[in-house]
């Protein structure tokens, strides 16, 4: 069993949320039935033994949590990407390469991926904000377009309401303070943050009453859908070659390539950014918020360079498409908010 001596916690969640992001890409790319729920499944829903599983065998394993399990996955993609050590490097790099061998690994007895656990823990640990923060980790919406016009109308609701407040008095006053925190918590919700109130549950309300309800619907759907993963993932089942149930086979697979092609990304990102904010410390006002906004569009731009540069190694991997579907989406999604970023 490989062992992680110095394990980096900040890092080890932000490898297990590139794997949620590889395996949502490739999800939402391959257009299978119950896509949505299987992708709302991943990124909120699933235990970290779980992702690790559908990373690496391409099926959901049968219980939901298996620390020695969980390790053991790590120990293996971990061996494998020794033996795969010329095809990794090409891809990510021989600085991240160790990172990831030497740094990453389960986060039992620490925190977990997990969503409602995930949030609670950014609010106490800086590291793991940080890797939430890059990872941009976020309530799935079903309307996008949708949800961006309510946060701009909500948004301008609570500026008129703030002008509003100062200029009231007494029950009137009171009256717009209460329009103003019901206002204000749609838009915390919308975003997928606290919602209840002072002291609120790092965990959108909304999002735990409707998977409460839905909750078998998406456990089903991820069960029955464990075989389609599988295929989408180019991993284990009677549809994929023998070759990816070996430990080479694991690290060369469309998932396992992908996530640590979105992972290089982000650590690059972390890099860059980290560097700009000490570029700017000694400013102050505008002038730094636009110092900020160029290094931000630079760290960007430098991440999806990254990410793309690592989806030519895709071509190497046991399943190519779906190792270059899933950079693909990301390094789209990155350009277009590179260029939302105002100059």
């Amino acid at each position: 069993m490989f062992i992680t001596e110095n394990q980096n916690v900040g890092d080890s969640v932000l490898f297990l949320l590139s794997s949620r992001t590889a395996l949502a890409n490739i999800v939402e790319a391959s257009k299978i039935k119950n896509s949505k729920e299987l992708i709302s499944f991943i990124y909120n829903e699933a235990s970290d033994y779980e992702i690790m599983h559908l990373l690496l065998k391409g099926s959901l394993p049968k219980k939901k949590y298996n620390a020695m399990a969980e390790m053991l996955l790590f120990s293996e993609f971990k061996q494998s990407m020794l033996m795969n050590k010329d095809f990794v490097t090409e891809m990510i790099g021989k600085d991240i390469f160790d990172n990831v061998l030497n740094e990453v690994d389960s986060l039992y007895m620490t925190t977990s991926t997990t969503r409602p656990v995930l949030e609670f823990t950014m609010n106490k640990d800086r590291d793991v904000a940080m890797a939430c923060m890059i990872a941009e980790q976020t309530i799935l919406s079903e309307n996008p377009a949708q949800d961006a016009a309510k946060l701009k109308n909500l948004n301008a609701k609570l500026i008129n309401l703030k002008t509003d407040i100062s200029n009231a008095t007494g029950a009137a006053k009171k009256a717009l303070l209460d329009k103003y925190a019901a206002a204000k918590n749609q838009l915390l919700a919308l975003k997928g943050k606290a919602t209840a109130g002072a002291g609120g549950n790092a965990w959108n309300r909304g999002v735990m009453q409707k998977q409460a309800t839905t909750g078998a619907k998406v456990k089903t759907a991820a069960g029955k859908a464990g075989s389609s993963i599988a295929k989408t993932a180019g991993k284990a089942g009677a549809a994929v070659s023998k070759f990816a149930h070996t430990p080479a086979g694991m690290a060369v697979g469309g998932a396992a390539a992908a996530a640590l092609a979105i992972y290089a990304g982000a650590k690059i990102y972390k890099r860059f950014f980290s560097q700009a904010a000490k570029a700017c410390a000694g400013q102050s006002g505008a002038a730094k918020t636009a110092c900020m906004k160029k290094f931000k569009k630079q760290a960007i731009m430098k991440q999806a360079a990254a990410i793309q540069a690592a989806s030519g190694t895709c071509a190497k991997s046991k399943d190519p498409a779906k190792c270059k579907a899933a950079v693909g989406k990301k390094v789209a999604a990155l350009k277009a908010k590179a260029a939302a970023i105002a100059a």
